[in-house]
Parts: C-alpha cells; sequence; structure tokens
C-alpha cells in the first residue's frame, strides 16, 4: 500500500513538472509576426531583420526575419540591444550588458571591451574627465574594470563631455571626447540644443599602465559661436570623422543648422574639415547614417506630414574625397502616424534602401496590458525610388527591441 502511494505520488509530481515545463515553454514563447502591406517579401532577398530580445537575464532570444520565415534561435545569456553581432562580441557579451551603443567596444589583441567617457566629481569645486573600462582578456577570461584618467578638468558646472568614440589604430587603443561649453537650448520648448564653443580631444590609452596622452586637440568652435559635436561619428582607414552642428540664429523664426564634416588623419596627426551639402531647420538633424564599404550614407530631413515621410539622402564617396549625389528626396507613405514615427534602422544594400521605421504609439507603451508593438519594414529602390515592399513586424515583447539589418553572410 505505501509502494503503491509513493507510485502515485511520484507519477503526480512528474506530471505536474511537465505540466509546468510545457507552461513555461508555451508562455515563454516569442510571438512575432510579419504583415505584408504592399509587395512581396522575395525583394529582401539575402537580407535579414535580426532582433535580440532579452525578456530577463536566462530569457534571451535571437529572432531573425527573412524573405521566408521567421526563425527564433534561444540564448542562455543576457545580451545588449545594440550589440554588433560579430563573433567576439557575441562570444563574450555578457561583459556588455550595461552598454547603450557598439561605438565605443573594441577588440585589441587579445583584448575586448568597451568604453565608457563621464565626469567625475572627485573634490568638490571641479569635475575630471575619465574613461570608464570594461575590458576582458580573451586568453585568462579575466575581466577588469577600472578608470584611466583623461586629465581634463572642468572649469564650472555648465561644460560638459557629449560625443565619445574608440577608436583602434595600429592596433592601438584611442578615444575621441567632444567637451561642450555652457550647453543648453535656444527655445522655450527645448527642441533646439546646442553650446556656445566645443572642444574635440583625442587620447591614447594605455590599459596596462592604465593611462592615457592627449595626442591631438582641436577647438571646433569658440565661445561665442552656437555650436556643438553632432552622435554621428565613424572610422575608414586612417582617419576619424565627425560632424560639427551649427545654428545660424539671425532669423529668430527660421532658425537654421549647418554642417560640417571633420576628420583628424592618424597618420599625419592632421584636422580637416569640409561643409556638407544639407542644410536644414534647426530642430532637425542628421537622424541615420551608414557606413557601407569606401562610403557613407547620410539620412536627412525625415519630416512626417500625417502619413507622409519625406528624407534626404546624400553619399560620400570616403576613398575618392567626393559626394557621389546630394539631398536625394524619398518620399514614403506610413499607415500608422498617430503620435510621431522615427527611424531607427537604415541600410543600402545592392541598390536597395532598407527601412525600419518606429512608431511612437507602440514603442512608448511597454507590459502585459500594452498593444503589440509594431515596426515599419520598408524596402526602396534607390534608382527609380519605387517601394519594392513594405509590412508591418509585430511582437509582443514587454521591453523595447532594436533591430540590425544584416546579410546572410553577416549573421
Amino acid at each position: 500500500m505505501n509502494k503503491r502511494a509513493s507510485k502515485i505520488v511520484l507519477v503526480t509530481t512528474v506530471g505536474l513538472m511537465l505540466l509546468t515545463t510545457v507552461s513555461i515553454g508555451i508562455s515563454n514563447k516569442e510571438n512575432y509576426e510579419v504583415i505584408d502591406i504592399n509587395g512581396n517579401r522575395s525583394v529582401l532577398d539575402n537580407v535579414n531583420v535580426v532582433y535580440q530580445d532579452h525578456k530577463g537575464y536566462y530569457k534571451t532570444s535571437e529572432v531573425k526575419i527573412s524573405k521566408d520565415n521567421i526563425e527564433v534561435k534561444k540564448h542562455s545569456k543576457d545580451a545588449v540591444r545594440s550589440l554588433p553581432l560579430k563573433k567576439e562580441y557575441r562570444e563574450n557579451r555578457d561583459i556588455f550588458k550595461s552598454v547603450n551603443n557598439s561605438e565605443n567596444m573594441y577588440k585589441i589583441e587579445n583584448n575586448i571591451g568597451e568604453i565608457h567617457v563621464s565626469k567625475d566629481y572627485k573634490t568638490s569645486d571641479h569635475g575630471e574627465l575619465y574613461a570608464n573600462v570594461t575590458n576582458r582578456d580573451l586568453k585568462s577570461k579575466k575581466d577588469d574594470y577600472y578608470e584611466i584618467p583623461l586629465n581634463y578638468k572642468f572649469k564650472n558646472n555648465n561644460d560638459n563631455n557629449s560625443v565619445s568614440q574608440t577608436i583602434v589604430y595600429n592596433n592601438e587603443l584611442y578615444v575621441l571626447v567632444g567637451i561642450d561649453k555652457s550647453p543648453g537650448y535656444l527655445d522655450e520648448e527645448e527642441t533646439v540644443s546646442i553650446s556656445k564653443g566645443c572642444l574635440a580631444n583625442i587620447y591614447k590609452l594605455d590599459l596596462e599602465n592604465k593611462s592615457s596622452e592627449l595626442v591631438a586637440s582641436r577647438v571646433v568652435a569658440d565661445k561665442d559661436e552656437l555650436s556643438k559635436l553632432s552622435y554621428t561619428s565613424f572610422k575608414y582607414e586612417n582617419t576619424l570623422y565627425f560632424i560639427k552642428e551649427t545654428i545660424d540664429n539671425s532669423n529668430k523664426d527660421n532658425m537654421k543648422k549647418k554642417f560640417e564634416l571633420m576628420s583628424y588623419d592618424f597618420k599625419n596627426n592632421k584636422f580637416n574639415s569640409e561643409k556638407m551639402p544639407f542644410d536644414m531647420e534647426a530642430n532637425n538633424n542628421i537622424s541615420n547614417f551608414y557606413v557601407e564599404g569606401d562610403k557613407v550614407i547620410f539620412l536627412t530631413n525625415d519630416i512626417a506630414n500625417k502619413n507622409k515621410l519625406s528624407m534626404k539622402l546624400s553619399t560620400l564617396d570616403l576613398k575618392n574625397k567626393k559626394w557621389i549625389n546630394q539631398n536625394e528626396e524619398y518620399n514614403i507613405s506610413v499607415n500608422d502616424n498617430k503620435d510621431g514615427i522615427s527611424i531607427t534602422s537604415m541600410r543600402y544594400i545592392d541598390n536597395k534602401l532598407y527601412l525600419i521605421i518606429d512608431s511612437s504609439e507602440y514603442a512608448e507603451q511597454t507590459g502585459p496590458s500594452a498593444p503589440l508593438n509594431r515596426q515599419y519594414l520598408y524596402v526602396i529602390d534607390k534608382n527609380t525610388k519605387k517601394n519594392l515592399y513594405s509590412g508591418i513586424i509585430r511582437n509582443d515583447s514587454t521591453s523595447y527591441v532594436s533591430p540590425n539589418i544584416l546579410t546572410n553572410d553577416e549573421i
């Protein structure tokens, strides 16, 4: 009798465990779907939309949307939303949990890591600039977290560090730091952000000795000029590129913004600058950019008007230092524009422009009672400017999920 009771208890326990496991599996299953609006998804060819969806430390999934289907691959550890899908970063993704973007990640010799530049108050009268380093030795798997002083002191509380970009050149580690003087707003609605005067410093970092050296500095704007450095920066061969924004407020009712492409040549230790071929209203910005081979593509003026999105595309040949096209205009219809939209990802591959657009109505709502998140996928022929495909990507993630646009070879 006791044996029989024990068997009943055992069978019941195992049954409950199996039922619980199945229930958890069902409840944790990601719900992604693509609703075609216009055209056929086959125009994606070898391009995929890849999400890293993390709902907790052990509930991270990688979702790949291709021309044929939707694949979900489970991971055992958490990942960062904007983590580049390179082998070294993916295999060591556990040290990048606090990284907000990929511009400050690096791989140098047997080390991989990330640098975050911040202002710290070691004394009460001034702030100092530090490079906060998260580093992993790929051989020993040892992790180190430390500060490297950049030996820059802020004279007052108004000064602030803005853009930062980590660069590897000749197997040595550098970081660009933008320093804004007296940052603030030019309008009451706080939509036009600018500063009076800004500085660009380039530091060489020695991880072994935890020290830094200022190798170059450029006054980008003097104390009376309404200019600042944008968050757009990238490296091509021996040169680091970053952008200066300047506000013309001679007409308070129609303020304009102009741009200069700044560059620093590591090989010749030289700064250069040239005007960029687009002006816009002061509250607009360079919304997206992408470096593809020896070309960089800038997307500007993504102004939403009712259900229409107007964009301008400009391409710079970095090898020949010439603009291939300037302000090519694209207009697409957007089905959902209640509360505003924004372009979160763009890429130009094989003469096609790929865009992923967020609707703020859905991006700002989270939790069980929120509607399904939705993002819009557009594929546009760059020559004819014809909309080849548009569709809605919906998911039930409780947190915002950032997409990557990748080819089959890059995954």
